[in-house]
């Protein structure tokens, strides 16, 4: 699907602004620490770049479908990396399917391609440190359950 500058839809564009609106303020917040105002930068300047993308009519959009699978991806993949567990027949298995659904040098994979592995490396930190909602017997269970690509 192409957009034009004709074609944003509001609902896309009222929630990326309100997006870049409260990165915004939380910037102002008191006194987060550094990592917190590096990810609040790299969120506001993500919003900014996508809402220009989208209006300027250069972006092929990939679907919410493909996006909530490559978040369930990152967040599966990560968290199982942070518990030890090889990640590497699956990881190029999500690869594989990352190449068919967002074509290679589009615009949908010089975006999203970043984001995955920062939230597969962000998944990981968190679990290897106790942060994530589940202790890794309960990972190691659902890893296994994952329908792979």
């Amino acid at each position: 699907m192409r957009f034009d500058s004709h074609a944003c839809k509001f609902d896309r564009m009222h929630t990326m602004v309100r997006h870049t609106i409260v990165s915004t303020l939380l910037l102002q917040s008191p006194l987060p620490s550094d990592k917190e105002r590096l990810l609040i930068a790299r969120s506001r300047i993500f919003t900014l770049a996508v809402l220009l993308e989208v209006c300027s009519g250069t972006v092929q959009a990939a679907s919410d479908a493909d996006i909530n699978q490559l978040t369930s991806y990152a967040v599966m993949l990560g968290r199982a990396a942070g518990c030890g567990l090889s990640v590497t027949d699956q990881a190029g298995r999500v690869g594989t399917w990352m190449d068919r659904r967002f074509k290679s040098g589009s615009a949908d994979q010089q975006m999203y391609l970043p984001i995955f592995m920062a939230g597969v490396r962000d998944n990981a930190d968190r679990q290897s440190r106790g942060l994530s909602p589940d202790d890794c017997s309960t990972v190691r269970e659902q890893f296994a359950l994952v329908e792979w690509p």
